[in-house]
């Protein structure tokens, strides 16, 4: 599935935070979505989710408009992963991913055999099934973020809006994470996924989509956008970006910080 936004505007109010955005996300790609605080990242994505209604322009999601549909639809075509996630109950691994599964049932019956068969392989997928009776509260954040992500997948959707999965992580987790994202592109999975992080962007995303004043600053590929000039416009610092083996990894170094050792 393949992800198209034309000309979509969004405001609270009087106050504009989208202004005629455009761009389309290629299935089977990692789009890594950058910028700054307050651009409007989180609005997009409530956009594109069917949360926030009264835009203006046209959301696609392979082709089909997404404008009016019902939860229940929306959750067929786009799965949601969010930053974290904090239950009342310490409900098991294995209910948690269930969950994903409840647009498949009616609102009077229960997830069956072949619901549950989902979770197991979502749970194996991502190399988690021995957590399946784990409590959710009592398991890592990495272990945490691959749980929701397995939620996701068995929603049978091969649209993922991820809002910074490796937020609050420690750096092997980070890196486990984004490895098992950029993964499910293998499996046919088209993602979007925010985050605060060029480095990362640059090593596992296909594309990187630039938000800035609520406008796009750039769309291209990772080595066409991660540069230099780019990040201090973007993030208004002052940075060199480096390369590294033979240009496979690119890095930020804040000039500023350096000045001061």
């Amino acid at each position: 599935m393949s992800v198209r936004v034309i000309d979509l505007s969004f405001s609270y109010g009087s106050r504009e935070i989208l202004h005629n955005i455009s761009f389309q996300i290629k299935k089977r790609n990692l789009v890594c979505l950058l910028g700054p605080n307050g651009v409007g990242k989180s609005t997009l994505f409530r956009n594109i989710l069917g949360i926030l209604s009264g835009y203006k322009g046209t959301i696609l999601v392979n082709e089909q408009n997404t404008e009016g549909l019902s939860i229940e639809q929306m959750a067929k075509l786009i799965a949601y992963i969010p930053q974290s996630h904090e239950t009342t109950f310490n409900f098991s691994v294995f209910d948690m991913v269930l969950m994903g599964t409840t647009s498949q049932t009616s609102l009077i019956s229960i997830p069956g055999k072949k619901q549950r068969e989902l979770v197991e392989a979502a749970l194996e997928r991502l190399g988690i099934g021995h957590l399946k009776n784990r409590g959710f509260a009592q398991i890592s954040g990495g272990e945490r973020q691959l749980t929701l992500i397995a939620r996701a997948l068995v929603q049978q959707t091969k649209v993922l809006i991820m809002d910074e999965p490796t937020a609050n992580l420690d750096y092997g987790n980070q890196i486990r994470v984004l490895e098992q994202v950029k993964s499910l592109t293998e499996d046919g999975y088209t993602i979007i996924q925010a985050t605060h992080q060029p480095d990362q962007a640059f090593l596992f995303a296909d594309e990187v989509l630039a938000l800035k004043d609520g406008k796009i600053l750039a769309q291209g590929s990772p080595k066409e956008i991660i540069t230099t000039d780019f990040i201090n416009t973007l993030y208004d610092v002052t940075v060199d970006v480096q390369s590294l083996y033979d240009d496979q990894m690119r890095v930020c170094v804040p000039v500023t910080a350096l000045r001061k050792r």
